[in-house]
């Protein structure tokens, strides 16, 4: 397995925000955004065997495991979801959207869509975070929360680890005007914690 990081935090998006959390990045994505907030996972990664990831995922006392990248659909991780499972973890991924297969079995799965012209709009999610900033397209998003009837959360796009604040208060404005988003706010970013 290419894993760029295993480290325990908090949760800091989503539903999940909060949560104590065993994060695995996986390396390499299909993608490469220009507003990519993590660049760990494109420079380094480890050649791990899968009982080497679950020796440190066991160093911690959360069952809540979140697959991570890059874009960790990549990989086909129904295997290590099942075995993560059947040790009583509850598997979280955020995915682009590239091979929502390979993960079909997690617990639950962010969908953060990076192309939203191309949005798949079938039942693989749980939730879809969607990147925005002050110049976003709002009658866009509005045509994608039409489409659906799982939770939204908006996020304001960051410059790398700093808040960028026309961002939040676009997302703030979205938000009072269409109640049918839900801000996510990266926790950890605001709070410092890796």
């Amino acid at each position: 397995m290419k894993v760029s990081e295993i480290f325990y935090s908090l949760q800091g998006e989503g539903r999940h925000a909060g949560r104590a959390a065993i994060f695995v990045r996986f390396y390499d994505c299909n993608l490469a955004c220009s507003f990519c907030d993590e660049p760990l996972h494109k420079s380094y990664y480890q050649e791990m065997e899968e009982a080497e990831v679950f020796q440190q995922i066991a160093q911690h006392p959360a069952k809540f495991v979140v697959i991570t990248g890059g874009e960790p659909t990549l990989n086909d991780l129904r295997p290590f979801i099942a075995k993560l499972q059947d040790q009583g973890y509850y598997v979280a991924v955020e995915t682009n959207g590239y091979q929502p297969t390979h993960i079909a079995n997690a617990d639950w799965v962010t969908y953060s869509p990076k192309n939203w012209k191309h949005i798949d709009f079938s039942s693989f999610f749980n939730e879809m975070k969607l990147i925005v900033h002050q110049k976003t397209d709002v009658e866009k998003l509005e045509e994608i929360s039409r489409q659906l009837e799982t939770p939204i959360f908006v996020q304001p796009q960051a410059d790398q680890d700093r808040v960028v604040e026309e961002n939040v208060q676009f997302c703030v404005n979205l938000i009072k005007k269409n109640p049918r988003f839900t801000l996510s706010l990266q926790l950890h970013k605001l709070l410092h914690i890796p």
